[in-house]
């Protein structure tokens, strides 16, 4: 029989090697039923269950090891609140947790930086944003350490994307274009290079309309051409630069506040995009408002999931999906998966079986997408055979799902892991958790 010590080492070799969290999960589950105040297996308890996408019960446990824990230690857990936190939208408290983690910590590498930076950028506190993405990105040029090094990237992606929220556009390029440097393959950054590729374009539009260049009959040609560029090659730079000036000359135009609110949400302007829908639902004729208001539900349910909570969000598809017009497989999808990040997985559950009862989206129809979130799901409730079944469903409609088929191998052993379970419970007495 193996020891407590023994299974929580083993516990960690299988958080380091691919896709096996969820054994880890296991193993832990029972520590932690054994002990409950050992900070160590609870921090790592929380860690596996962040992998295998069991927030909500992982924000728990990493709340209890805080409490247990000192030092550099307590730190790790608060960064991880912290984390946690800025998924469930929570940015204040996110914020509270990473000042407390860095007190804690002598010396915080990269990573810390690039996540503290995120929550402010999130808060709209730039300044601060810059400082921390600039900090990352010093500390990853001097580590050796290759996994510090390679953040390299991401602190100047991050540094591109605040730049551009401050109008700071040739910082914003010369950001991308160096996170693209120190990573050549990157492809979120070679995504925002050909959007900011635009952006002569955009301004020189912009400023013509802004210097009454077009008469009115041009204007609307103008306009009609952005539409149809927004349908069939959607630039969120070239919309946002020419429909704010557009709009202060064309307020009425209820249509053309929904592709600002999209431009805007796309380059991380929240409040703009939430106060474009509003615009939109007043300014559009009545025909047209009875057909856009459901999906402007859904638009701001999304928009609540990138900058406000979760909980919001879920209040927004609820009222959004009561409209027959909106239940369709990537809605339902949608909900599915706000909700699973609250925990709320028997509600996700029955989004996914909604969303597999849909007719096929001309445009888009995950169907594998729901299979695979339907075996977390599954497998989060220690139903292995019927998880195992999704993610096979789910490849073979795309054998390219990433998500199903890393799920599946880090299913393969898990009968193994049980049994030593077993036999670790057997000889200890179950406290719970």
């Amino acid at each position: 029989m193996q020891s407590y010590k023994s299974l929580f080492e083993l516990a960690k070799k299988e958080l380091e090697k691919r896709n096996h969290a969820i054994h880890a999960v296991q193993i832990l589950m029972e520590l932690v039923k054994s002990k409950q105040d050992d900070g160590l297996v609870l921090f790592y308890y929380g860690t596996a269950l962040q992998e295998t996408e069991q927030y909500f019960e992982a924000y728990k446990a990493y709340q209890s090891s805080a409490k247990l824990l000192d030092g550099n230690e307590k730190g790790r857990a608060y960064v991880r609140l912290g984390v946690l936190e800025k998924l469930f939208g929570r940015f204040e408290e996110s914020e509270i947790y990473f000042n407390q983690a860095s007190e804690l910590s002598s010396q915080p590498d990269p990573s810390f930086w690039v996540l503290f930076g995120a929550t402010c950028l999130a808060r709209g506190k730039y300044k601060e944003a810059l400082s921390h993405f600039k900090r990352a990105h010093d500390l990853s040029k001097q580590s050796t350490d290759d996994i510090d090094h390679n953040l390299c990237d991401e602190s100047c992606l991050n540094l591109g994307y605040v730049y551009r929220r401050l109008e700071r556009y040739p910082e914003a390029i010369v950001a991308f274009k160096e996170a693209l440097r120190c990573n050549p393959s990157y492809k979120r950054a070679k995504d925002e290079l050909d959007i900011m590729e635009a952006l002569e374009e955009a301004l020189d539009i912009s400023n013509k309309i802004k210097n009454r260049h077009y008469r009115d009959d041009q204007l609307e040609e103008l306009y009609l051409a952005l539409h149809h560029s927004a349908d069939e090659n959607w630039n969120p730079i070239i919309i946002y630069e020419a429909l704010r000036e557009y709009l202060k000359l064309k307020p009425g135009n209820g249509l053309a506040w929904v592709w600002y609110s999209k431009a805007s949400r796309d380059l991380g302007r929240g409040n703009e995009a939430f106060e474009a829908l509003d615009k939109a639902v007043k300014n559009c004729p009545i025909d047209l408002k009875l057909k856009l208001l459901p999906s402007l539900d859904i638009d701001r349910a999304m928009l609540c999931e990138i900058f406000k909570t979760r909980e919001e969000a879920e209040k927004w598809y609820e009222i959004a999906l009561k409209k027959v017009v909106n239940r369709n497989t990537v809605n339902w999808l949608r909900r599915g998966k706000n909700l699973a990040i609250l925990g709320e997985f028997e509600s996700a559950s029955q989004c996914y079986e909604k969303a597999l009862k849909c007719r096929p989206d001309i445009n888009y129809y995950p169907l594998d997408e729901v299979y695979s979130e339907m075996g977390i799901i599954a497998r989060s409730w220690g139903k292995f055979k019927k998880a195992k079944n999704y993610f096979e469903e789910s490849l073979e409609i795309n054998p390219e799902n990433i998500k199903a088929k890393n799920a599946l191998e880090g299913l393969r052993g898990i009968e193994k892991t049980l049994e030593k379970c077993s036999q670790f419970k057997k000889g200890h007495p179950s406290g719970g958790f």
